[in-house]
């Protein structure tokens, strides 16, 4: 298959090969599907996770969110994997 591509997506391409990231165009692209498709596995799980959360509060099984304590949560979370504040 052969596709025009935009002069950005060109750059791209020819600056990641340029840089040895990849050896061809091709595996480039395939590499490129494969991590989108990915990515749209793991949104539809999330939506649907999101809509099992949905369904469980509209039938009161929700429980309350103690906000203080989850940010605290995070914070040490993020402070253990070095994210920056």
């Amino acid at each position: 298959m052969s596709y025009p591509l935009p002069p950005d997506v060109q750059d791209f391409v020819h600056e990641a090969l340029s840089r040895g990231d990849y050896a061809t165009e091709e595996e480039l692209v395939s590499d490129a599907v494969r991590m989108l498709r990915s990515m749209k596995r793991r949104h539809e799980r999330l939506r649907q996770d999101i809509q099992e959360a949905i369904d469980s509060l509209d039938r009161g099984e929700g429980v309350k969110l103690d906000l203080k304590a989850l940010e605290a949560d995070l914070e040490k979370q993020w402070d253990a994997d070095g994210i920056p504040e």
